[in-house]
């Protein structure tokens, strides 16, 4: 499928390693074991929401299901993004992965841009003139 966007992740030092993470997990997605485990999964749910909606006597729990694996799957693993890493340390790297599943990405994205700004607001709110930022520096407090 098409790259829906790019997001950005920020991080403070070991961007490389989080440029690995993404990678394997895009290999791993890519793999075509990993859609058979898709599919056993798919045939494993179907068939226990199935026997639960015979036991309750309501289609509705297997349709509900259906519906619902359908909506997440097509959502979360189906459409891909662009992740550009920006590591606040080492910031003359450009370190950017393509094809990584849309919900890992919006979720790294998302979490990592509330603690950038939270740090951001708390260096302008704390700190002294000409400190060490902790956006710039990292924990380490210098290069």
């Amino acid at each position: 499928m098409a790259d829906i966007t790019t997001l950005t992740v920020y991080i403070y030092g070991a961007g490389q390693r989080l440029q690995d993470v993404f990678n394997s997990v895009v290999m791993a997605v890519r793999d075509p074991s990993y859609q058979s485990l898709i599919h056993i999964v798919l045939a494993l749910g179907f068939i226990f929401s199935l026997a639960l909606g015979v036991t309750k006597r309501s289609w509705m729990i297997t349709g509900k299901w259906f519906v619902m694996y359908i909506a997440m799957y097509t959502v979360l693993f189906v459409p891909t993004a662009t992740i550009q890493i920006d590591d606040r340390v080492f910031p003359g790297q450009a370190i950017t992965i393509a094809n990584v599943p849309l919900g890992l990405a919006v979720a790294a994205s998302s979490s990592s841009s509330v603690g950038y700004g939270l740090a951001t607001i708390a260096e302008k709110v704390f700190s002294m003139p000409d400190n060490l930022d902790y956006t710039k520096t990292g924990m380490g407090m210098g290069k």
